[in-house]
Order: structure tokens, then sequence, then C-alpha cells
């Protein structure tokens, strides 16, 4: 990793190159209190930045570009750190709070053939702000509010506001199905944000889904109609009426509902 932190608090990261780890760029592994700003990070093996099991993070005015797979993530502790390195693996579920990114360019992430496509921000944190950033050129979802066993199992009360997300080639927001009982997502906001000429290309042959929606004027991917609201955004490709800017669905599901204006 390029700068690992774990257990580690009130740190300044301010005005530095980040370039090509073999893993992380960037880690903050029950760390709080820091302050990330004003940072170039490009290329890293696995992700430019990570916050996990961390809380009252600031992520402000920094640029990210990795050609190589996703850009940031936040989301709980299962089994984290580096116990090689004498530091004690880390097993903290609902407890990655009140982490603010702001006024960042996400410009570029990558995606595999055939696997998940890599995020812009992997989220599955709790009352996270994001906010005044521009995301482009993001192949996979620029945001990707995710549920899995067991370090993304709890995902509420997140504020995602006054964003930008511009030709982007998975829509602009992907937002997890139902995982029923043992996961926690209520509460999240989507509010005044532009969703302008994002697309989907698709890269993932596995499902049939994907295929229906390689091409379409998507913006907004979602699998739920429950706990999450959108609310004043600009949601437009290049007509009125066009269908497909909203995707409702499951990848996995035959039968997902028809289009709508």
């Amino acid at each position: 990793t390029g700068l690992f932190f774990q257990g580690s608090d009130y740190n300044i990261v301010q005005n530095n190159l980040i370039d090509n780890s073999t893993q992380d760029n960037l880690a903050l592994v029950q760390s709080d209190h820091n302050l990330v700003e004003g940072n170039r990070f490009t290329r890293a093996a696995h992700t430019l930045w990570t916050i996990k099991c961390g809380s009252y993070n600031v992520l402000r005015n920094n640029y990210f570009n990795t050609q190589y797979q996703k850009i940031g993530e936040i989301y709980d502790c299962e089994n984290a750190g580096y116990g090689d390195l004498g530091y004690p693996k880390l097993n903290s579920l609902d407890d990655t709070k009140y982490n603010v990114v702001e006024g960042n360019v996400f410009a570029l992430t990558s995606t595999p053939v055939d696997a998940s496509p890599y995020a812009g921000i992997q989220l599955a944190g709790q009352h996270t702000i994001i906010r005044r950033n521009v995301f482009y050129h993001c192949i996979g979802p620029p945001i990707d509010l995710t549920l899995y066993a067991d370090e993304a199992k709890n995902d509420y009360g997140n504020k995602i506001y006054n964003n930008v997300f511009y030709d982007n080639q998975f829509g602009g927001i992907s937002v997890s199905i139902d995982q029923g009982s043992g996961y926690k997502f209520l509460n999240n906001v989507c509010k005044n944000n532009v969703f302008y000429r994002n697309h989907f290309t698709r890269y993932d042959t596995r499902w049939d889904w994907y295929n229906t929606l390689s091409s379409k004027p998507v913006q907004i991917i979602t699998g739920r109609t429950k706990a999450i609201q959108f609310e004043k955004n600009d949601i437009f490709n290049s007509n009125s009426d066009e269908l497909w800017t909203i995707a409702l669905g499951s990848r996995t599901s035959s039968s997902n509902p028809a289009p709508h204006p």
C-alpha cells in the first residue's frame, strides 16, 4: 500500500502525487478525523483509496484517475488490516460513519470483462456525505450503493447531492437490490445532482439484462424503489421522455419491468 493508516487519527495528507501502488494508494482503517486534500491519485493495483470502519474523515479537492481498477471504497471492516505486519485483524461492522467526500474529480475507472465493473465509489457506509464532485469517464458505476456480507451490510443515512455525473458507461449511480433480512439499507437521499449523457456499455456478458441495457441512455440503475429518495435531480440524455434514463431491475432476473419515460 502506498499510505496505510490503522488506528491513526487527525492526520493530514495534502498536495501529493500518489501513484502506482501494488495494492491501495491510501488506506484509512479504523482511523478517524483525517483530512485528505489537494492530492492527485493515479493508478493502483486495487483501489486509489479506501475508508474501512473509520469515521469523520474528509476527502476534499482531490483528482482521481485509474485505468486499473476502482477509485474509492467506504464500508466496514471484515477481517481487515495487516496481521502479517503485527496489526490486529479487524471485524467492526456498522462502524463507518460521517465521512465526507467533496469537491473531487473522478476522471476514470476501468472494468474487467465478465466480472463486476469497478466503481468510482463503492459505498456501504453510514451517514456519508458526497457533494460537489464531478464524475466522468467511469466505466463502472460512478457511485455504487452496494450490499453484500459482511463488510457491506449497513448502508444507510447517506446523502449524495450537488454532484455532476457525465459520460459514464454504467449510468451515473447504481443502487443495490433488496438483500433481505440482516441488511440495513434505508434513509439514503440523492438530491440536486446532474445526470447528463451517461449510458450503458456491456462488458459483463453473464447477464441477459446487461444485454438489454447495452447502448441505452441509462442515467440511474436501481434494483429497488424503496429506502432511497431521488429528489430534484436533472436526469437527461438528449431528448425529452426518453426510455431507459432510469433502469429498474436486477441483473439476475429474467422479468425486469419494462422501461417508462
